[in-house]
């Protein structure tokens, strides 16, 4: 996803005697806060972040229909794991580019959905919070008939390191591709077969999920149930679904690139105008095209640069006008046209 870039100022450099860049210490607490501090769902960040790599993967790779692979964690076998059949990568790359902190080769493009070089390192999020002491994940990454595995750890300094276990052929079903895995805590099993089926429900690809139930499935399937549809719009959420997925949250929101973003008015507005206050009533998801606005660095949230508040305020717009013009035409419809169309008349 192409990032939104502030330009910033220019300041007149007569009179300066010397400049310099700031720059960013490599220490345990800056890796801390973009590790895990980032991220205020820290489950629900590593499923949205590596599910979300793992489909640019298959973009990249020219097979966008091909869906990834999502294994939950069960009583009887704890791991989780996300499997892509993207580019993969060889050595340099995992330890080069794959770990290096604010790297990526998505920044010039609206076709994929990462970009800012964090999401691959989010499984820390949640492996430093385990009780039992396993601080790290694993990584197997096949190209070209090669298969590497790696586990990425906490070093004795407390930075993020990787290393490598292994090397030889791939699986003949798998010559390219990127897996990531690391066991799961048993008070957290359920957590994540809930929110997997909320963040899974907004991809336009579904997921290979293993292990849910159907419930969890068909939501992962279908998606949440709105009672009306619109052009890049929907309405009335099934709040009922709250119920039974505990995770779920159906206020207003805008989606996109399969990552679904809650709506702040009070961010847009300084003060909500009617319009607004009757669409948002409904509850409205609004689906835009990738870029078209700015998020912050955790995928959580929007970032209200004036061009994404400018977004915001054309989509409620439109909708507005939508359902104005649709009651115009169909409201009170008779054998002889609607009122509105007899007024006309």
């Amino acid at each position: 996803m192409k990032l939104y870039r502030n330009k910033g100022s220019v300041v007149d450099s007569s009179g300066v005697m010397n400049a310099s860049a700031f720059s960013i210490a490599r220490t345990p607490h800056m890796f801390n806060i973009l590790s895990n501090s980032l991220y205020s769902d820290k489950i629900a960040a590593v499923l949205r972040e590596i599910g979300c790599n793992a489909v640019d993967a298959h973009i990249m790779a020219g097979k966008p229909e091909l869906p990834i692979e999502v294994k939950l964690p069960t009583k009887l076998d704890p791991s989780f794991y996300i499997k892509d059949w993207g580019p993969g990568l060889d050595h340099e790359e995992v330890t080069k580019l794959y770990t290096t902190y604010g790297w990526s080769n998505k920044q010039n493009s609206d076709e994929v959905t990462g970009a800012f070089g964090l999401g691959s390192k989010s499984p820390f999020a949640y492996t430093l919070q385990n009780a039992n002491g396993a601080d790290g994940f694993t990584v197997e990454a096949a190209k070209n008939g090669i298969k590497r595995i790696y586990t990425c750890y906490l070093n004795e300094e407390g930075v993020p390191s990787v290393a490598q276990l292994y090397e030889g052929p791939s699986e003949d079903d798998w010559p390219n591709g990127l897996k990531v895995t690391f066991p799961v805590q048993t008070a957290d099993i359920e957590v994540f077969h809930d929110k997997a089926a909320e963040v899974y429900s907004w991809f336009a690809v579904k997921p290979r999920v293993l292990g849910l139930n159907p419930y969890r499935e068909k939501l992962v399937r279908d998606g949440l149930t709105f009672a009306y549809k619109g052009p890049n719009f929907k309405l009335f959420p099934d709040v009922g679904v709250s119920a039974v997925i505990r995770s779920f949250s159906t206020g207003a929101a805008v989606v996109m690139g399969g990552v679904r973003y809650p709506l702040r008015l009070n961010k847009v507005y300084d003060r909500i105008p009617a319009e607004a206050e009757l669409v948002c009533w409904a509850n409205p998801h609004f689906f835009v095209p990738t870029g078209e606005v700015s998020v912050t660095p955790s995928r959580e949230e929007l970032e209200y640069t004036p061009a994404t508040i400018s977004a915001i305020k054309s989509s409620i717009q439109a909708v507005y006008v939508h359902i104005r013009d649709s009651l115009k035409e169909t409201a009170l419809l008779t054998k002889t046209g609607s009122l509105w169309q007899q007024c006309q008349a």
